[in-house]
């Protein structure tokens, strides 16, 4: 029979799913470079824990903060303008990130656009950029400014922000 001078060899290794080449060390030698996906700089990926987590919260608790001592100060004047002032700051911010997003300030650390101004920041520091014009009192300033600047902060260890964004933003 014709079968019997043939000699049988297996087929190549079919390539690893995706899912299992990223997670991988040891790239395969078989595998070509189309097919294997640029390894992922572990610095350029974001992270994700209670300091991101926090800083997430941060954003609105430190405007609803601000709103419950003006309410506590009896000034109704004072609570329509921190909710104007916060809505400025916010569409303003979200003015720039339009306008920034398509250039290398727009670019976030983890890749993406969007990144310049910090939305996150700037909503946490307009809280204490208000008490502080309103009733220029210490007590509210300081440890409004001082969770306004770790959410800033949650930003960048995040890998979701330069420092230049989170600082223009606060600014």
């Amino acid at each position: 029979s014709m079968l019997a001078g043939m000699q049988v060899t297996s087929a190549p290794p079919l390539p690893a799913p995706v899912h299992a080449r990223e997670v991988d060390p040891a790239p395969s030698s078989t595998a070509t470079e189309a097919e294997d996906p640029q390894p992922v700089d572990p610095k350029l990926s974001s992270r994700h824990g209670p300091i991101r987590k926090l800083g997430d919260w941060g954003q609105y608790a430190n405007p609803l903060a601000a709103a419950i001592v003006t309410f506590s100060e009896d000034d109704s004047e004072g609570l329509r303008q921190l909710a104007r002032g916060c809505l400025i700051t916010i569409a303003g911010t979200s003015v720039l990130k339009r306008l920034f997003n398509y250039t290398p300030l727009g670019e976030r650390p983890s890749g993406g656009d969007g990144g310049f101004p910090s939305g996150h920041a700037a909503a946490a520091m307009c809280a204490p950029a208000f008490l502080h014009v309103r009733y220029g009192q210490a007590r509210y300033t300081v440890p409004f400014a001082a969770s306004g600047s770790f959410v800033a902060y949650s930003r960048v260890w995040a890998l979701k922000h330069h420092w230049r964004d989170v600082l223009a933003s606060t600014a």
